[in-house]
């Protein structure tokens, strides 16, 4: 009795936590919320990181496992990761002014920001720091000073005494960080708080933390959104299209190593080359920081995009962001061996024009763009989803082709079997005329036919009808 007791307890036990296990299964909540049009009044409260998309994009089904994982990153924080379809639920597709797919919102009261940057979860989560943090931070002790270097590496910094925050450059300073705080982090701290990094005699200065180091800005020679411009990329950097536009507007000239890790024939390569151009920047910045900036991009995209052209990697893309030109620098020869180069040789030969030059902002390059961008719409379209690019492409092709087909192969039996008459016709006539000819030769050679000369006056009545006529 007692063993059929145990049994029935263990297995009711056993049924209970089967139930609640399944019951938590069911009441999970989602790492992505599926909204609707109610997604207007639910933003008005919390931060909201959203992409509004379309079924058919294929550039929104990529970015799903990529929002799936930022849904992992931020669940059971104060932050919700949904999705919305654009293409059905309109009124909230108009309510945030949605233009293409897929687009990116961040969104936390008055706040709404579209992102434009690479569709990765570390960009994504980047961003959204930016966008949620202070537009600019304050430095509370040395200790907080230094854990901010090490977490964050590169930030500009106001270093401001306690009784000069009236003055005009902590004004301009403000203002400059709610221009650009999407593009680089803004810090104010007290001159004791930085003196281990660097010796600054005066106050208020501006200056950026860059490689563990301390660079000023000297307002003799820039002003100071010069300098945040110029400053805010890191020594090597890489080239996205979130900071791309950035890099234009420094008016310098932009080294971009393009390379492919996917190109496992070309990894070991690559790597080398890489590893190369990144030790050269942060050791020769006295040789270039005025003229070049160095980085990196395997966003092959943008770079071809620039180019009008799909170029083989790994390759040195020389951007002159004043001109619009460019020079391409290959390092491997035909068997993919890295040929010998030498970096300040390269750094001589943009100089001084040696370099072959590509691009600018002609009238044709005007007309190849458009025609580019088509045919890589047109491509990308192909790849992403073929049945659908056929059906579209396939329907107009199919009727022209039936009309030309119509136009070009008509029935013209009738109109052949008029002609063989009428040539027909013409044979006859000929034959006939050919017939009467040779009769009247033979007539006049008869002495009949001289007898009627001599009586009709020299007179021959030809006749002038066919046997039809008469």
């Amino acid at each position: 009795m007692r063993l059929m007791n145990f049994i029935f307890y263990t297995l009711t036990l056993m049924i209970c936590w089967l139930g609640k296990i399944k019951c938590d299964e069911q009441e999970e909540e989602p790492l992505v919320y599926e909204m609707d049009d109610r997604v207007i009044d639910f933003t008005t409260q919390g931060k909201w990181i959203i992409m509004f998309y379309a079924p058919w994009c294929g550039h929104c089904k990529k970015l799903e496992p990529v929002f799936e994982e930022l849904g992992k990153y931020y669940k059971g924080k104060m932050m919700t990761v949904a999705k919305v379809d654009a293409t059905r639920f309109l009124k909230a597709a108009n309510h945030f002014n949605i233009k293409g797919y897929p687009t990116i919102k961040f969104i936390y009261g008055k706040t709404n920001l579209n992102y434009y940057g690479e569709r990765r979860k570390g960009d994504l989560i980047e961003f959204i720091k930016k966008a949620d943090a202070p537009r600019v931070s304050r430095v509370l002790h040395q200790l907080d000073f230094e854990n901010t270097k090490h977490e964050i590496g590169q930030f500009f910094v106001l270093i401001i005494k306690k009784d000069q925050f009236n003055s005009s450059v902590k004004e301009e300073f403000f203002s400059l960080a709610e221009k650009h705080f999407l593009d680089a982090y803004f810090y104010y701290a007290l001159p004791e708080y930085v003196v281990k990094t660097a010796r600054v005699t005066d106050s208020p200065r501006v200056g950026v933390i860059k490689d563990n180091e301390l660079e000023l800005w000297d307002s003799s020679k820039q002003t100071m959104e010069e300098f945040i411009k110029f400053e805010q990329f890191e020594t090597y950097c890489e080239v996205t299209m979130t900071n791309f536009h950035n890099l234009i507007e420094t008016k310098k000239i932009v080294l971009i190593l393009l390379i492919n890790l996917d190109d496992l024939s070309k990894l070991h390569q690559t790597r080398k080359i890489r590893q190369l151009f990144r030790v050269y920047a942060k050791t020769s910045k006295e040789k270039y920081h005025d003229d070049f900036i160095f980085g990196y991009s395997e966003n092959h995209d943008l770079i071809n995009g620039i180019a009008i052209w799909s170029l083989s990697t790994p390759c040195l893309f020389i951007f002159n962001t004043t001109s619009y030109t460019y020079s391409i620098v290959y390092f491997l020869d035909r068997d993919n061996k890295v040929m010998d180069f030498s970096i300040d040789q390269i750094l001589d030969d943009i100089k001084n024009n040696k370099l072959e030059i590509y691009g600018g902002r002609s009238i044709l390059r005007s007309i190849r763009r458009p025609l580019w961008e088509i045919y890589r719409a047109i491509l990308e379209m192909f790849i992403e989803a073929p049945i659908i690019s056929l059906f579209i492409f396939g329907i107009p092709f199919g009727v022209i082709s039936i009309v030309f087909y119509f136009l070009c192969c008509m029935d013209t039996t009738d109109q052949t079997e008029g002609e063989e008459l009428h040539d027909s016709d013409v044979e006859d006539d000929h034959q006939y005329y050919l017939d009467e000819a040779s009769k009247l030769h033979e007539q006049i050679k008869s002495k009949e036919t001289q007898e009627i000369l001599k009586i009709e006056g020299n007179k021959i009545k030809i006749p002038t009808g066919s046997k039809k006529n008469q």
